[in-house]
Order: C-alpha cells, then sequence, then structure tokens
C-alpha cells in the first residue's frame, strides 16, 4: 500500500468520524428531526466522495507518469540495440502517434542519448 492509499484511507476516516460525532452532538443537543439528519448525511456524502474523486485522479495521473516512463525505457532500449525502425514502430503503437510524430519523437529519444 503507497502513501496516497493510506493517504484516502486516513481521509475517509477522519471524514467518518466527525460525521458520527456531528450526528451524535446533533441528535442529543438540538434534537434535530429527520430532514436535518438526511441533510447533513448528504453533504458529508459530498465531501467524502470530492475527497475519492481527487484521490482516484491523482492515483491515475501516477499510473501515466510510471507507464510513459516504461515506454520510454522500452524505446531507448531498442534505440541502444540500433532497432530504429522498431522504434518507431513501438512508439506508434504505444502513444498513438502518426508516422512523422512517432520518428520526431525517436529522434527527440536519439538526440537525449547523444547519438
Amino acid at each position: 500500500m503507497n502513501k496516497l492509499d493510506k493517504f484516502s484511507i486516513l481521509l475517509w476516516l477522519i471524514v467518518g468520524v466527525l460525521s458520527l460525532v456531528a450526528l451524535f452532538k446533533n441528535l442529543l443537543v438540538n434534537n434535530l428531526g429527520i430532514e436535518n439528519i438526511n441533510t447533513l448525511t448528504n453533504l458529508i456524502f459530498i465531501f467524502a466522495s470530492i475527497i475519492q474523486i481527487v484521490y482516484l485522479v491523482k492515483k491515475k495521473n501516477q499510473h501515466f507518469k510510471n507507464e510513459d516512463a516504461t515506454i520510454d525505457d522500452k524505446l531507448l532500449q531498442l534505440l541502444k540495440e540500433g532497432k530504429d525502425v522498431q522504434a518507431v514502430k513501438h512508439a506508434r503503437e504505444a502513444l498513438g502517434l502518426s508516422l512523422v510524430e512517432g520518428k520526431q519523437y525517436i529522434d527527440t529519444l536519439k538526440r537525449e542519448l547523444g547519438e
């Protein structure tokens, strides 16, 4: 379990505890009706949903960064082996590039290698 997973779980626990505290406080102190409890529950659910969406977006972005790094590693390996055509083909398939864009991408990687 990575830091982001632990952070998300911690936030959900905090939201859960705060919602229970607010619910019991309002029930004991103010003797709220069922409508107010439903409103409170809906607000807590919306807040928790926003937290979860932020978590999922961050996790997805992290996945794409890792995937791009893996693709570049594979392309660099192909270039080191002198397989430029295969590197262009792999770049086009993996990244959805046209032939010209794939060639330009590989040329950029070759410059980074110092070739």
